[in-house]
């Protein structure tokens, strides 16, 4: 506690602890139970992709025309698969079988998903608009009033930890270029701070580069991408222990264990440093990041290390970046959720300063207009004639 009231983590969860109306409360109940009923008979439901493969049969597509629609389909196919067989089981509970069923049935099983998981309903939602007898779903009143509950976005932190804490520690820090550890570990960090990348993106990045009119580029998928694609890797050679692209290029030198023989598609870029050198997972690299961030002092128990992201922007907006330059560099698909959780100003801080350098001088009462006295602003003393430091010498301030 401080000042008589609780003192927590400046997050969404820690919130809640304090002041659990602030989310949303678990339902218990005969929904609850339903759902968790539903939950152990989704297992025996046919995959998505199965299901549209039938739905599309009933209705004399070739199978030509199917395998084309299904390869529209492949990377939402796995995404929802598995709140659509939830959907299913829970629709069997309340006496429904998909897909024999009608719109006003669809929309009571969706609005009894959301009493209990709302993102689970809205992946199911997105899974069913892929059945062409439900294309009007999106046009239901009661649909159309849950998706703005699902895409209300809540940021998980206020504030977030300062990035020249961390530039300040790995300047200090001499870099051991011998080091496949402390090699990976300063790329992985400035990635994430100069280039914003997500954990998500490193782990997908391959061990290919290209060059063009003395650019690089490496090949990699980053979240909201559906196929890969060549992201330019930045080039600072004025600061090489900061620089991606001498980080990257060292790194790939320091592990010749990941090359792949002539004609075999290339392994991911980061590696494990023990055999069998197996390529990092988003979460693996996710650890060593909070690794390097918790020896540098930032506190790991508050902030995680997505928050990477967060502060790399600010860096960049410091640095005199546009929002959408900053947007464009960290491959924002949804600038809603940009403006909302990452692009902070700062402005309380602005304002703030600003009001500690206000003073209010106060003139002699006034006999023409009947007034005590008149504060004066910053903004206000030219309109009266003269400068704030001589009004303050008649007053005596």
């Amino acid at each position: 506690h401080v000042d008589g009231v609780p003192l927590v983590a400046p997050t969404t969860s820690a919130l809640r602890s304090v002041v659990p109306s602030a989310g949303r409360k678990a339902p218990s109940g005969p929904v609850s139970r339903l759902l968790e009923q539903a939950a152990s008979g989704s297992k025996s439901i046919p995959p998505l992709r199965d299901v549209i493969c039938s739905v599309f049969s009933k209705k004399n597509y070739s199978e030509a025309s199917i395998q084309a629609i299904l390869e529209k389909l492949v990377p939402s196919l796995k995404r929802y698969d598995s709140a659509f067989r939830l959907f299913c089981s829970l629709g069997i509970e309340m006496g429904y079988s998909f897909p024999d069923v009608t719109l006003p049935q669809v929309v009571n099983v969706l609005s009894t998903m959301h009493q209990v998981s709302p993102s689970q309903a809205s992946s199911a939602y997105s899974a069913l608009l892929k059945f062409p007898d439900l294309t009007s779903l999106s046009f239901d009143p009661a649909v159309r009033a849950l998706r703005r509950r699902w895409t209300t976005s809540v940021p998980k932190y206020v504030v977030f930890w300062k990035g020249e804490q961390l530039v300040a520690f790995l300047a200090a820090q001499k870099l051991d270029r011998s080091s496949k550890i402390h090699v990976r570990a300063r790329l992985i960090i400035v990635f994430c701070l100069f280039q914003l990348y997500r954990s998500f993106d490193l782990s997908n990045m391959l061990r290919v580069l290209a060059t063009f009119d003395g650019k690089w580029f490496v090949p990699t998928r980053r979240k909201g991408w559906a196929n890969l694609r060549w992201d330019r890797v930045m080039s600072i050679p004025s600061l090489p222990d900061f620089c991606p692209l001498t980080l990257l290029r060292l790194y790939l030198r320091l592990t010749p264990e990941g090359a792949s023989p002539d004609g075999v598609e290339p392994k991911r870029v980061f590696l494990a440093v023990v055999r069998p050198f197996g390529s990092l997972s988003s979460d693996r690299i996710a650890a060593v990041t909070k690794e390097l961030l918790v020896s540098a002092g930032i506190d790991m128990e508050l902030f995680g290390a997505h928050t990477t992201r967060a502060v790399g922007l600010a860096l960049l907006r410091a640095l005199g970046l546009t929002a959408e330059q900053a947007a464009e560099i960290g491959s924002w698909a949804n600038l809603q959720a940009f403006s909302l959780a990452y692009s902070r100003v700062g402005a309380a801080d602005v304002l703030s300063y600003a009001l500690q350098r206000v003073s209010y001088v106060h003139t002699r009462p006034s006999t023409c207009c009947g007034a005590a006295d008149s504060p004066l602003t910053p903004s206000s003393k030219h309109a009266e004639g003269g400068g704030g430091e001589e009004v303050a010498e008649q007053q005596g301030v």
